[in-house]
């Protein structure tokens, strides 16, 4: 068996190959001749879900593509492809109930094997009914312990719902042989999840293999349901990836690998050969069931392992290299229903504070950056009047190009650096920075630039005050105190070990070698916490970090496929390769007792193959039998799991980084969070860039540095914020306009367009030359990027709405067409637009140089949310086709619609979201017209915007409004406290007006009739008060605007509006309330429209008098003038009354 790197006995037997010394010096490693496989079990394999017979890596494909070797190697043959045959899997041997569900015991018969002949041969299954909503499948080995994700699943507080059998809304299935599992919806028998493999492989439908549980290789299918039309089944989730939102799922298949890596230079957009794994790990799917139906499910297999799923059109399958099977299957009904029980099980999303949803700016400008660019920025923003939350400071200001816990002294003075800061804090703005997850080596030197000399360094203590004389690599103190990241790390035993059991495991990071910190050491959190207190007292006074580099990643690799791995400065990182003592391993290549970056990762051992003693046969981190969707060595993803990060066989405290790579960004955030809170005392932001399960609840995430500049990646980028947010993961969002290329001025304007309405928009970009902040463009785009941030601004009391729902219950902030509109197959299609919420549509341009965009408008009323205008009602009958308009969108303008039957709470914006919040309120309320009376609800969340625990303190306030138009001439506001808990200043922003869109009357409102207005105030306990408020009614929008309130949006109140038909020719009557006639253009305002039916009739005695010829000339040039503003604000009208920015 040829190809082997350096063959030991250890590595053939973990392949399932005979080892034997041989005399004459030849290959000792070979297949055993067994007899071919079954015909049946090689024709039933489907195409997309074939396995190599042997990993490629170590097994000639050469060897194997001829017919009658792959047989003897007990595979099967077709089309050129040596793969795997079918596993019949387990026998249920026996099943008992307990009171939360089933135990069973799991048997391997005799002669089945899966195809590695690695076969745990007694497993233990627990089926659990974990809530009314969702049900668990755990199966793991019943002789020893295996690796099972920590911390998960979150055990929320109890919901007081039963967990009885007949108060599921789905039941549970088993069957013997072979062994299978089945969840079925219970009142309609939908299929949520089936395991069990047909018997004869022949038969019609879903065909695949069973149950396999091997020491490195574990797999596990379901059946998918479709819809009656046989299309692909609308499966969604599997991130983190880079493609459209829906996954693909036809007869050819789909491999999505789920391993966290950072990509090489740019972001990998999703292909069926594999290797685009990126940054995130999660295993959760979404399905919508059927055409029609309406209904979904979702599964999510709880690993952190390196894993894929592969999706075909009749089945879904999970291939795990190592830990427990352990699955989740949630019953929906509803899309929101199965990401809010998902959230249930990982944990929900933290509430952001409120300048999280702000506009955020900044930059990496390379060896040329300094605290002036960053003050250069801020100052032209603020001159510009341009909305601005936070400066992000990336790692240009770490001394030595990139030391973590460090500060640049010659660039980022730490004295500049605080005023910078001060100032911010004094305009009511935020400071972030970037933190990673290494210490700089003491043991290791490192090549350091000055100028055009190049000289070596030695790793520097830092210090806890500084002096103006520091220089970048020995940082004195003013009162003698060091403080040493690494010496406390030593000191605690923090850091991840090597894989001997060394007392630090090291890799390249940035400009020198680094060792990780082990976040899964219960001193881990101590010691990070200690750091990050020390860097914000005496360094810089953050308010909150983003997180890098943390999947772990190492910056450079040297010999790898892909060429962008390897070191542009790999020769000096080899001359400055450290000697140290505690290694002593038998290397691939080198001096033995020498460890470089060649040693560790040569040419002959592909990445790492060093001996593992740490560990015993059959399990190597090193040799794993199959390695996940990694087949396109072009983009480095060649079945190495050692690429660019930490040794798989490192040590960490709990388990070794095998099985804890995945988790390794989750945990970062875990304890950057509880470090965060104490530090700061008030909410933070904090992003990660590596994500994991559950994520949500303790950071954010940004979708990384490495997308181009172009409109491919607008388009993309708003399906993976999409995809966050399905994942638990809300406050999410690109990079605006890019991070590395030159973008220009139209795919700008449209990229802050389209983002404006997603949770998080920070503008952050790469490389010295590239310019994308507002005031880098000329005028024309200035001014439209400064309404876009206004707009945005805003919505934001709308949007702090949505996500403290995301806190409480899970569901997502923004959100594709389909989830709002299962049943609608037009919205299923759609992957350009989004909403935010279930009542706001977003449909930006997407397409360079267009002027116009085609608008999907879902079965319901939408109108324009800047005019009124009603675009499609939910009754119009065309099919998908007819409800699809092209509607002109210039350079300017955004396709904003708000859905009937909802009521949006807006807010005057300024420049910041604190003075934003000071703004005189709008409730924006558009009316479902579909209903006998229509209607529109909505909420409002308040609280003060940084305390820790304002939910859970119950610091806030819930405000409740419902608009209903009980008859043609009668509509009704009403604001009521759901909950009050807060009454701080936000409370008492005043409420400017009242917009109801969508208001019809045949003989009620209309353009002849006057309206009668009526509000009445609760005050708590006090007696309510009763007064007229002014109300127009514009008939050519149909809207309804209510205004002179006189109320705070903190207030309870009630407004009753009654049309009449006009009874004088100024249309007042006398009823309690005041009275404004309608205008039939729909352009009156308020008093500007009284004063056109104000004109007098004053009678003259005598015509012929000369009084009475100069007051007929006055008059009439008095009425000509009327007419001209009459007609004039007509022409406005047309466009919408007071339209909304």
């Amino acid at each position: 068996m040829p190809n082997f790197p350096e063959p030991t006995e250890e590595l053939c037997l973990a392949q399932g190959c005979c080892w034997q010394s041989l005399a004459n010096g030849g290959v000792p490693c070979a297949f055993a001749a067994v007899d071919p496989p079954p015909k049946r079990s090689c024709a039933a394999v489907a195409k997309a879900s074939r396995l190599a017979c042997r990993n490629p890596r170590f097994a000639s494909t050469m060897l194997l593509k001829d017919r009658d070797t792959c047989l003897s190697a007990g595979c099967c043959f077709d089309d050129g492809e040596c793969f795997q045959p079918m596993a019949d899997g387990y026998e249920l041997l026996t099943l008992d109930e307990t009171p939360g569900g089933w135990r069973g015991t799991l048997v391997l018969r005799q002669g089945h094997s899966g195809p590695f002949g690695n076969d745990v041969p007694l497993l233990e299954l627990y089926v659990t009914r974990e809530s009314p909503r969702h049900v668990r499948i755990r199966i793991t080995d019943l002789a020893f312990p295996r690796y099972e994700v920590p911390g998960l699943p979150v055990r929320p507080e109890s919901e007081d719902e039963e967990d009885t059998e007949t108060a599921s809304d789905y039941e549970v299935h088993f069957t013997s042989w072979p062994f299978g599992v089945a969840v079925t919806r219970r009142h309609s028998g939908e299929v949520l999840f089936n395991s069990t493999p047909p018997v004869e492989r022949e038969d019609e439908g879903a065909i695949f293999s069973g149950l396999v549980f091997e020491n490195q290789f574990l797999e596990l299918s379901t059946q998918l349901s479709m819809g009656s039309d046989n299309e692909e089944p609308l499966l969604y989730g599997l991130g983190e990836r880079v493609g459209p939102v829906r996954l693909h799922a036809d007869s050819e298949g789909d491999h999505y690998p789920m391993f966290a890596r950072a990509p090489n230079t740019s972001v990998p957009a999703h292909t069926r050969s594999g290797g685009d794994n990126l940054y995130g790990v999660h295993p959760f799917v979404l399905q919508l069931e059927g055409r029609d139906a309406g209904r979904a499910h979702g599964i999510f297999m709880l690993s952190s392992n390196a894993l894929e799923a592969v999706t075909r059109r009749d089945a879904l399958t999970f291939r795990l290299t190592g830990g427990v099977l352990d699955v989740f299957v949630f019953s929906g009904p509803s899309p929101q229903d199965v990401v809010e029980e998902y959230t249930r099980v990982v944990g929900r999303p933290a509430l952001p504070p409120y300048w999280a949803l702000g506009y955020h700016v900044g930059k990496r400008g390379g060896n040329e950056a300094s605290v002036h660019d960053a003050e250069n920025v801020v100052a032209q923003l603020r001159l510009a009047g341009v909305p601005m939350d936070a400066y992000w400071q990336d790692a240009d200001y770490m001394a030595d190009h990139g030391r973590p816990l460090s500060l640049n002294e010659h660039k980022f003075p730490r004295r500049d650096m605080r005023v910078f800061i001060d100032d911010l804090h004094f305009h009511s703005q935020h400071f972030m920075c970037v933190q990673v997850p290494a210490v700089s080596s003491p043991n290791a030197s490192f090549v350091v630039k000055t100028g055009e000399k190049e000289h070596v360094g030695e790793a520097a203590r830092y210090s806890v005050m500084t002096n103006t004389e520091q220089s970048a690599f020995a940082l004195h103190t003013r009162g003698g105190d060091e403080w040493d990241p690494m010496a406390r790390g030593k000191e605690l035993d923090v850091f991840v070990k090597g894989v001997h059991g060394e007392r630090y495991a090291e890799k390249a990071f940035w400009s020198r070698w680094a060792v990780f910190v082990d976040f899964f050491h219960p001193n881990a959190s101590h010691y990070w916490h200690e750091q990050l207190a020390k860097f914000h007292e005496y360094v810089l006074p953050f308010d909150g970090l983003w997180l890098d580099m943390n999947e772990p990643s190492s910056t450079c690799d040297h010999a790898f496929a892909a060429e962008a791995d390897i070191c542009s400065n790999a020769n000096e990182l080899q001359r400055t390769a450290r000697r140290l003592s505690t290694h002593k391993v038998d290397l691939a290549v080198g001096n033995p007792d020498e460890v470089t970056v060649v040693s560790i990762t040569g040419p002959q051992g592909d990445g790492g193959f060093i001996r593992s003693n740490d560990v015993n046969f059959p399990f190597d981190p090193y040799r794993q039998p199959f390695v996940p969707g990694q087949n396109e060595r072009e983009r480095g993803g060649h079945g190495n799991l050692n690429s660019a990060t930490l040794p798989m066989a490192s040590l960490h405290h709990s388990s070794l980084h095998y099985n804890l790579h995945s988790l390794y960004g989750h945990a970062q955030a875990r304890a950057t969070r509880h470090a965060l809170d104490v530090i700061v005392k008030k909410r933070s932001v904090l992003l990660s860039r590596s994500t994991f399960a559950g994520t949500g609840q303790y950071a954010g995430h940004w979708l990384g540095d490495d997308a181009e500049a172009s409109w491919d990646q607008l388009r993309l980028s708003i399906a993976g914020t999409l995809q966050m947010n399905m994942l638990g993961i809300p406050l999410s969002g690109p990079n605006v306009c890019g991070s590395r290329g030159h973008v220009s001025k139209e795919l700008c304007v449209r990229w802050h367009q389209a983002a404006s309405f997603l949770p998080l928009l920070r503008n952050h970009a790469s490389g010295t030359d590239q310019k994308q902040t507002p005031v880098d463009f000329d005028a024309e785009a200035l001014n439209i990027l400064r309404a876009t941030l206004l707009r945005r601004y805003r919505y934001l009391p709308y949007m702090y709405t949505l996500f403290y729902q995301a806190h409480r219950f899970g569901s997502p902030v923004v959100r594709p067409l389909a989830f709002e509109f299962p049943r609608d197959k037009g919205a299923r299609e759609i992957e350009n637009q989004y909403l935010l919420g279930p009542a706001l549509m977003v449909s930006p341009v997407m397409h360079e140089g267009a002027i116009s965009v085609e608008v999907y408008f879902p079965e319901a009323d939408w109108y324009d949310a800047q005019n009124g205008k009603l675009a499609l009602t939910a009754d119009t009958q065309h099919g998908p086709a007819g409800r699809c308009l092209s509607l002109l969108t210039p350079l300017p303008k955004l396709q904003l619609h708000i859905r009937g039957g909802f009521v949006v709470p807006m807010q005057q914006p300024q420049t910041t979201t604190v003075l934003s919040r000071r703004g005189a309120v709008t409730l924006l309320a558009a009316l479902d017209t579909s209903q006998k009376h229509p209607s529109a609800v909505g909420e409002l969340y308040v609280d003060d915007g940084e305390s820790l625990s304002a939910v859970g303190d119950h610091g806030y306030s819930l405000l409740r409004f419902g608009v209903f138009q009980n008859s043609s001439n009668s509509l009704e506001f009403k604001s009521t406290m759901a909950f009050r808990g807060y009454a701080g200043p936000e409370m008492q922003a005043d409420l400017n007006e009242v917009r109801v869109y969508g208001v019809h009357g045949d003989k009620g409102f209309s353009a002849n009739s006057s309206l009668h207005a009526t509000l009445v105030t609760s005050g708590g306990h006090s007696t309510p008060q009763r007064r007229p408020v002014k109300a127009d009614y514009f008939a050519q929008a149909n809207t309804l605007v209510i205004t002179r309130l006189d109320v705070r949006i903190g207030q309870e109140f009630h407004v009753k509006v009654v049309a009449r038909p006009a009874t004088t020719r100024d249309g007042e009557e006398k009823d309690g309330g005041e009275s404004v006639g309608a205008n039939k253009s729909g352009h009156s305002r308020g008093e500007e429209g009284s004063k056109a039916k104000e004109e007098p009739s004053k009678k003259k005695k005598s015509m012929y008098s000369i009084t009475g010829i100069v007051g007929i000339v006055v008059g009439c040039a008095f009425l000509m003038a009327i007419i001209f503003v009459f007609l004039l604000q007509r022409r406005r009208a047309r466009q919408g009354y007071e339209a909304i920015g």
